[in-house]
């Protein structure tokens, strides 16, 4: 017999390996993490009953925060809501937590074998081998870990309470204002700092790239807090959440979006979604320098007397497939194209004339045949006259 004793208290709480080795370290944000731990070690204690309130008070964060961890885990599959509407929303007075089974897939298994396997001089770093739940199967083993900022589906509402607490605890939220006030020349009020901080908190742009987002806007003349918003959005849908991609987004915006903007007539607007797809089609996935563009743009408003970026884009592809690249290389399709065309030959003046002819009516005034006379009769006939 064997007599099996504890002397340590059992107040621990267990959680699963495979939380702790893929999603704690791809969270994209440690406080998700955080909060996750808390509230599944309330759940195993039984402790069913947490407030909002409490649970912001215990780590200084807003509420709004801890329904977004919610948000966040629920969209990994690891949670689930129970309240009314079936999903957490930021409005949403009571719901209640489940806890879902941890989704392994075959990858995440290979990376959990890859981690435990004593390394090898071959080996890849184990921080490369990490990947995202978020990430397909079927992509290589080794990608490089890179979570996407999560956006919501509706910006949230930042109250009074939220935005002082923010201003308090966060030096760079500070930092955000004046810098904002600044670039307009005026205090914001709450409308106008819920946007600036949602900039910050939901689409989680840093602080230098919200610093060129403004200056760009002040200097064209947008002052709109809505036109800012869209720009943002914008900029956070397309990961520029750099200081470096931001600064290479505007060169391009400023410098080959308006050029071609100008050649088609356009300078005084700014591009729509469709027309900067297709732009970025002609310069980044053709490859094909401004002054050809600007070349297919002269040629398109002057065959179709408008600025069509469809039209424009067919022009483009066809030279893409002739092996065009310079304006030298235009000139030479271009000569070519005539040249082919000489060959061929042209229809001379005589048949361009008789081609234009109208083609002769078959009826039966036109087939009437006609009397044939000649000069020895017509004598005839004026002598018999003459002598009567």
């Amino acid at each position: 017999m064997i007599t099996i004793n504890m002397k340590i208290s059992n107040g621990h709480t267990a959680i699963p390996n495979e939380f702790i080795d893929i999603y704690m370290p791809s969270a994209e944000h440690p406080l998700y993490a955080t909060l996750y731990i808390y509230f599944y070690r309330h759940c195993l204690s039984n402790n069913t009953n947490v407030s909002l309130k409490s649970v912001a008070s215990t780590f200084q964060i807003m509420e709004s925060d801890v329904i977004k961890s919610f948000m966040y885990w629920e969209k990994l599959g690891l949670m689930r809501s129970s309240s009314p509407s079936g999903k957490f929303e930021m409005s949403t007075d009571e719901f209640a937590i489940e806890f879902l089974p941890l989704p392994l897939s075959v990858q995440q298994n290979t990376v959990l074998e890859s981690i435990n396997a004593e390394p090898t001089e071959a080996a890849e770093p184990v921080s490369e081998k990490i990947i995202s739940p978020e990430l397909n199967a079927d992509k290589p083993k080794t990608a490089k870990k890179r979570i996407k900022p999560i956006i919501l589906e509706t910006k949230p509402h930042y109250s009074v309470e939220e935005i002082e607490i923010y201003k308090q605890d966060s030096q760079e939220i500070t930092e955000l204002f004046k810098i904002a006030e600044q670039y307009f020349g005026t205090l914001f009020d709450h409308n106008d700092l819920n946007v600036m901080i949602s900039l910050y908190a939901w689409l989680r742009l840093p602080l230098d790239v919200i610093d060129i987002l403004l200056s760009y806007c002040a200097e064209n003349n947008h002052l709109n807090m809505r036109y800012i918003e869209k720009v943002a959005v914008d900029w956070a849908t397309n990961e520029i959440n750099t200081a470096e991609r931001a600064k290479e987004h505007l060169n391009i915006f400023n410098g080959a979006y308006r050029e071609i903007m100008k050649a088609f007539g356009q300078s005084n607007l700014n591009p729509t979604k469709t027309q900067i797809n297709y732009m970025d089609k002609w310069l980044t996935e053709l490859k094909t320098e401004l002054p050809v563009i600007l070349e297919a743009c002269d040629r398109t408003r002057m065959e179709t007397n408008k600025a069509s970026f469809p039209y424009c884009d067919k022009i483009i592809l066809n030279w893409n497939e002739q092996g065009v690249k310079t304006l030298e290389d235009v000139k030479r399709v271009t000569a070519e194209f005539k040249e082919q065309k000489n060959i061929q030959g042209k229809p001379d003046k005589q048949d361009k004339q008789e081609a234009k002819a109208p083609a002769k009516r078959n009826n039966r005034f036109a087939n009437f045949k006609q009397r044939e006379y000649n000069t020895d009769d017509i004598m005839k006939v004026q002598r018999a006259y003459l002598n009567n």
